[in-house]
């Protein structure tokens, strides 16, 4: 990690346990503070705990989930996909 981190555009985290995942992040802000770094969460617990680490962008599967089957609905029901915002 530390010689791949200090040169890095970007770091993404993606561990399956919370801790884990903070300390990773937190010893790569020691290495380079400035990196933008993406991480995965699994909750709002979870992505509080990684926004006081300095993650820039917590991700949450659950609701790239949701967001994705609403935009499916809105299809299904006839709304053209222009209309349909991809956020």
């Amino acid at each position: 990690m530390e010689s791949g981190a200090a040169d890095a555009s970007l770091i993404i985290v993606a561990l399956p346990e919370i801790e884990p995942a903070a300390l990773t992040v937190s010893r790569i802000h020691d290495l380079n503070p400035k990196i933008p770094i993406l991480a995965r969460a699994h909750g709002v617990a979870e992505a509080e705990r990684l926004g006081a680490v300095g993650v820039t962008e917590v991700i949450q599967p659950e609701v790239e989930a949701s967001a994705t089957l609403i935009r499916h609905a809105l299809t299904w029901f006839g709304v053209p996909k222009e209309r349909i915002l991809d956020q």
